[in-house]
């Protein structure tokens, strides 16, 4: 008798090994429906603007990331704009980087933590066209982090509708 696969760690299909909560369109070999998703994230040091990134898509985060300096003990924000540049109705998953040894890194939106989810690539939202949503991402350096450390840190949106498309922006933190 054949033992089952053991499916832990696996692959759903589209590069991540995400656990999805919302069904998840994979991609056929030919990119079904490629044109039609458009994830755009932009990423500001200000609630009210200043943002990186608009309708610039790459996996890199280059042209699209803030940075700023920070001492030991002291926090700042970046606010991560996510907008759907799609003529259709998107879910997107996003996921961000975790805390380290030399910083506490954490996630709202709309003044709920969504921590846990977004490092873990859980947290997903459905925007209509053109719609938006705002993330937080609240960065302290630990008051033990020493004086030149820097931390560069990547933001992902990627479609639930086509997996190949997704957006990157980027935070550096130095102290």
């Amino acid at each position: 008798m054949l033992e089952p696969i053991d499916s832990h760690g696996g692959q759903l299909g589209d590069g991540t090994r995400f656990d999805r909560y919302i069904p998840s369109t994979v991609r056929r070999l030919t990119g079904a429906n490629a044109k039609n998703y458009r994830p755009d994230v932009a990423i500001s040091k200000f609630s009210g603007g200043g943002y990186a990134g608009d309708n610039i898509y790459n996996k890199s985060g280059n042209n699209q990331t803030r940075s700023t300096q920070i001492g030991a003990g002291h926090t700042t924000r970046f606010y991560v704009r996510l907008q759907n540049d799609a003529a259709v109705t998107d879910s997107f998953f996003l996921w961000g980087p975790s805390s380290n040894a030399d910083f506490v890194v954490t996630y709202s939106s709309g003044g709920q933590a969504i921590t846990g989810r977004v490092v873990s690539g859980a947290f997903w939202t459905t925007l209509n066209p053109g719609a938006t949503k705002t993330i937080v991402m609240t960065v302290q350096a630990r008051s033990t982090a020493s004086a030149g450390t820097v931390r560069a840190m990547r933001f992902v949106a990627r479609s639930a509708g086509d997996s190949g498309k997704l957006d990157v922006v980027k935070a550096i933190v130095s102290i």
